[in-house]
């Protein structure tokens, strides 16, 4: 295989190992918010669950920007999707945060470096 031939290939291979990359840190990213959502429905925000999910959440977000300049997020009806790929699903209107934003006409949320605690709290 001549040397162009190669390097596009290991190319390609990086582009695959990176949207792989992104697309399991965004599925662990989602399910941790949903899951900060949904304990802060039922505990006041000051509570030991929330801290620890919102917490856990801010190190989600700190460990993706790290590689990356921004996490971009379609909004389906009862999904979110990244790169095109369906990352995170909840059909149950009542609690799915997809539906919560999708209701309201948000088509696509993005998350840029630099966010930090405070503002996904308040975003939260």
């Amino acid at each position: 295989m001549p040397s162009s031939q190669a390097a596009n290939q290991s190319e390609e291979e990086d582009l695959v190992l990176a949207d792989k990359q992104v697309l399991d840190k965004s599925k662990d990213i989602l399910s941790c918010m949903s899951n900060a959502v949904s304990a802060m429905k039922i505990f006041p925000s000051d509570h030991a669950t929330v801290k620890n999910f919102v917490d856990a959440l801010s190190q989600k977000f700190n460990d993706y920007f790290k590689t990356y300049q921004k996490l971009q997020i379609g909004v389906e009806e009862y999904s979110f999707t990244c790169a095109n790929q369906v990352v995170f699903t909840d059909e149950m209107t009542i609690k799915s945060l997809p539906f919560f934003f999708f209701k309201d006409g948000t088509q696509v949320l993005y998350f840029y470096r630099g966010l930090d605690r405070p503002e996904i709290l308040t975003f939260l």
